[in-house]
Parts: C-alpha cells; structure tokens; sequence
C-alpha cells in the first residue's frame, strides 16, 4: 500500500511539474495578413495575441511569405507588436519586402510582460494590397 501511494504521488507531482512547465515558454504564434494602403494606420492580427513572458526582451518576427499586387514595392510591409485591446504600437516597426527572421525592441515602456498582437501596414506609396504570413514572438527566440 505504501508503495502504490509513493507511485500516485510521484504521478500527481510529474503532472504536475509538466503543466507548470507548458506555461513557461510562449508558443510560437501565426499571422497572416491582406491589407490595403491604410496610409500610416496599423491593423491588427488579433488572431496572432501571444503572451510575453520576460520583460525587457525584443520581439521576433519570421516572414515565410510576402508579396504585393504592385509593381512599385517602396518600402514593403512594415510589421509592430501592439498592445491587446487598446492595439497600439508597443514597439519599433520593421520594414520588409522579403522573407526572413528579424528581431525588434519596445518603445520606453521596455516591453512588459502581457499580451500582444501583431500589427501590420503596406507603404503609403502604394496603391495594390500586401499580403504577408509567418510566425512571431512577443519574446526573444529562434525560428
């Protein structure tokens, strides 16, 4: 009896260290835009929110697809993490006309811990739509 109970304790405890620890790293989250020339306005992915866990750390951003319907690209699609609910710009923005990983900081607030989206916008000098897709972190990781 002693045992079984040593074996149902030790479960319970590995369970629990294993949830505690699914927690500790924010997931990857998906964005997937298709956006008009909103002129300098960002919009939000609020599909894309991810949980920031350690303050202080940059933001990342991986584009696995980008394009546009215009011939003349300028600067490209500009990518910025915002804040949830109130969606404004919570960090520096990052200009890209092609696929790749980047990493930004965040504006004076430091980047707390919280939840973010990711908000996008085309070049004002453009007339076509952009479209982008990929993967971000509220926090700093590798893709």
């Amino acid at each position: 009896m002693k045992k079984r109970k040593a074996l149902i304790c030790a479960a319970v405890a590995s369970l629990g260290i294993l949830s505690a620890g699914s927690t500790v790293f924010a997931a990857n989250q998906t964005y997937n835009f298709e956006l008009p020339n909103t002129r300098k306005v960002y919009i939000a992915d609020e599909n894309s929110v991810n949980r920031k866990l350690y303050a202080g750390e940059k933001w990342s951003l991986y584009v696995t697809s980008i394009s546009f319907t215009d011939s003349y690209i300028g600067w490209g699609m500009s990518f910025v993490p915002m804040t949830e609910n109130t969606w404004t710009k919570a960090g520096d923005a990052h200009w890209r006309t092609s696929t790749g990983v980047s990493y930004g900081t965040y504006n004076s607030t430091g980047g707390p811990t919280g939840r973010y989206c990711l908000g996008a916008r085309i070049d004002d000098d453009l007339t076509g739509y952009g479209y982008a897709s990929g993967l971000w972190n509220s926090d700093s990781v590798t893709f």
